[in-house]
């Protein structure tokens, strides 16, 4: 189970350090920032 984890919180790292470097609008920032709020509200 914790390899699960562990290549999942990988994969996510991988996910938003690429989105990162797509962003080009603060349209996006501004997405991004309101996902990470939800995130913290779970």
């Amino acid at each position: 189970m914790e390899n699960v984890t562990t290549s999942f919180s990988t994969d996510m790292k991988l996910l938003i350090f690429n989105w990162m470097h797509d962003v080009s609008s603060t349209d996006e920032i501004a997405g991004l920032a309101e996902m990470l709020e939800g995130f913290r509200q779970l």
